[in-house]
């Protein structure tokens, strides 16, 4: 499922809501969100949100990622917006390469099968930065993997 079809000019400017569905592909890659985003309770085997911006927050709860999930190279909510991962359970690498998060960030009793590299990367130029101190809890898998994973 392509996101890009909703979009003009690589902006997508309403609100996308993902909820209790089973989705092979779910390609947002270089897509301006200016709505907030809520996936919840789907099952979906791969995403690509590869250079995306979350301008007014991202939300994903209670999901089942059965691949890689890249978010490189983006992720800036604005305006007190917030990225919030909870409930989720990631069977492939989570990859935040290069990714800016300008409001709060929460992973809340996630479980990060195969890692990410959220809290790795310390020191480099492309370790993510967070403008808000991170809420990080209750999470199992390893968060502090350095480079880009299988991503």
């Amino acid at each position: 499922m392509s996101l890009r079809p909703l979009c003009e000019a690589d902006a997508l400017q309403g609100p996308v809501r993902i909820v209790g569905c089973v989705v092979d592909q779910l390609d947002g890659a270089c897509i301006e969100f200016a709505g907030p985003v809520l996936l919840e309770g789907n099952h979906i085997r791969r995403v690509e949100f590869f250079a995306t911006y979350f301008l007014a927050g991202l939300t994903m709860r209670g999901c089942v990622f059965e691949d890689t999930v890249d978010f490189q190279c983006g992720g800036h909510n604005r305006n007190g917006s917030a990225i919030i991962l909870e409930g989720c359970t990631f069977r492939g690498f989570v990859n935040f390469y290069d990714c800016w998060f300008e409001g709060p960030f929460a992973a809340r009793r996630c479980d990060f099968q195969a890692g990410t590299n959220l809290r790795g990367n310390r020191g480099k130029p492309f370790q993510v930065q967070f403008d808000v101190t991170p809420e990080v809890a209750e999470v199992t898998g390893t968060i502090d993997a350095n480079g880009e994973g299988t991503a």
